[in-house]
């Protein structure tokens, strides 16, 4: 559940607004953000989520062996099937055929196609 914490304490205070000071001078813009790679990067895991699908994984194995949470697994699949105006992954699976995007040599990051 959400909540807050009220700090009165003075020492406690200013050492909050020093480490907040530090860190928003050490900040960068987020819109340069797209800049330093943040596409590339997205670009990767929606290809990796479509080889992962292709291969017949669950959403919980693909999160796991991304290394994210389900829900976040899962918002990246539905984009990837909006993308590819798919309504099942079946067609998710045709479309990204069809528009050249899977790995059709049977590996997954240099790995074999597990079973499904």
């Amino acid at each position: 559940s959400w909540g807050a914490v009220v700090i009165r304490e003075p020492s406690t205070v200013a050492y909050l607004c020093d480490i907040f000071d530090q860190t928003w001078d050490l900040a960068s813009p987020f819109s340069a953000a797209a800049g330093q790679g943040l596409e590339e990067v997205a670009r990767e895991i929606h290809e990796t989520i479509i080889r992962l699908l292709a291969a017949g994984l669950k959403d919980e194995a693909i999160a796991r062996r991304l290394g994210m949470s389900l829900r976040t697994a899962r918002r990246h699949i539905a984009d990837i099937m909006q993308e590819l105006g798919a309504g099942s992954r079946f067609q998710a699976g045709v479309a990204a055929a069809a528009r050249g995007l899977l790995d059709l040599e049977g590996q997954i990051d240099g790995e074999p196609v597990p079973p499904s």
